[in-house]
């Protein structure tokens, strides 16, 4: 080869040279792979708050509550996290607060309970679910008793039926507005007891286990990305909260964005089934309650 042809050639090796170094600096950074998030597809089944391994989250048959307090066992004021196991999600969030805040914590939560004072349907008998009215009256005795040294974080699942003055089971319109109503009459019951309140909106609920989707799509998990779901029906929790004047901690604008509920943020996954935050991502969450509880505590020494 001349000293042309060498000279063609050195050219075109460092014209290919700069294309590649190009494409690499205007191609979109890879999504992280689902090996790297954490916690992984195939363990986040059991990324769940540490009260709920320790007797905290109620059985259906069961009335009454455990201590379970965490927290600052010192601290003068208490925190009382109330509901199901929507509420328990929020538990890794608040303890950073509380311990920031040197308060104590206690989890009053039951399985497939909501804390509004209403009677609903046992999701697994069909029938009135009469141990979780019972298991309600017992733990609000316990809550008053705090006076205004307390504060109630309370939170529920959106999917109950309640039932009407008359027996009958409600739904749709009716249903949510009994379930507000039962919301309202907690509030004020725990407001008239001297203590500040705040409400947890019930986080979006995915049409589909997100870490198995995660898992079958290890190369892409935004594929698991899901439609924030309509359904103005179903935020009685919002509306009662607006009527209590009591402040409302909504997380959906961490998890949702533009319409769009992301299956991992940050490298973490962010539900560990179809409906329950992973703790790990819950622990991140920490900062969305400060303002609320703030609010809730002036609110409960001035009641």
């Amino acid at each position: 080869m001349g000293f042309g042809g060498s000279l063609i050639a050195r050219l075109a090796n460092v014209a290919a040279t700069a294309i590649v170094a190009l494409l690499a600096v205007t191609q979109p950074p890879p999504r992280a792979e689902a090996s790297a998030i954490r916690p992984s597809p195939g363990t986040a089944h059991a990324d769940k708050p540490a009260p709920f391994y320790q007797g905290c989250l109620i059985g259906v048959r069961g009335t009454r509550s455990n201590a379970c307090v965490y927290g600052d066992q010192r601290g003068k004021r208490v925190l009382f996290l109330l509901g199901d196991s929507h509420a328990m999600q929020a538990f890794p969030a608040l303890l950073v607060d509380a311990r920031r805040r040197h308060w104590r914590l206690v989890v009053l939560t039951k399985r497939d309970c909501t804390p509004a004072l209403t009677t609903i349907r046992n999701p697994k008998t069909g029938s009135e679910y009469r141990t979780c009215d019972t298991w309600r009256r017992h733990v609000l005795r316990r809550i008053e008793s705090a006076g205004h040294t307390g504060i109630v974080a309370m939170s529920g699942d959106s999917g109950y039926t309640a039932y009407g003055r008359g027996g009958q089971v409600l739904y749709g319109t009716e249903n949510a507005a009994a379930l507000e109503a039962g919301y309202l009459a907690t509030l004020r019951r725990v407001r008239a007891a001297g203590l500040g309140a705040i409400v947890i909106r019930n986080t979006p609920e995915a049409p589909f286990d997100v870490p198995d989707c995660v898992a079958a799509n290890r190369a892409d998990p935004a594929a698991c990305d899901f439609p924030l779901p309509n359904g103005t029906a179903l935020a009685f929790d919002v509306r009662a909260a607006h009527r209590a004047g009591v402040p409302l901690v909504d997380l959906t604008p961490r998890i949702c964005h533009h319409g769009i509920c992301d299956a991992v943020i940050g490298g973490i996954l962010v539900y560990r089934d179809n409906a329950h935050l992973t703790a790990t991502f819950a622990r991140t969450l920490g900062g969305a309650f400060e303002a609320a509880l703030g609010r809730a505590a002036r609110a409960g020494r001035a009641g």
